[in-house]
């Protein structure tokens, strides 16, 4: 009884196997471009958080020094230049 079923599963054409192997390349080819593609935009993400994160800790560095920079002038009685 079980090699009458086993036989039914045994009479694959040609066909059906080269058609099935073409679809499993297809599909992993598939998968890897898919792949690539997401983890470069996850990357990208990642990259541009972390550019956006510096710009900002950039921009208060540049604040505190300016504030630093007028403070010490109007002590000195730094007077700028006319024309400027």
């Amino acid at each position: 009884m079980f090699s009458e079923i086993l036989s039914s599963y045994d009479d694959l054409d040609s066909d059906i196997i080269k058609n099935y192997s073409e679809f499993s390349l297809a599909s992993l080819l598939f998968y890897g471009m898919k792949e690539g593609a997401c983890s470069e935009q996850s990357s990208r993400m990642t990259a541009m958080d972390s550019a956006s994160k510096n710009a900002g800790k950039q921009s208060e560095l540049c604040l505190v020094k300016s504030r630093v920079r007028l403070s010490s002038m109007k002590n000195c009685n730094y007077k700028e230049p006319e024309g400027l």
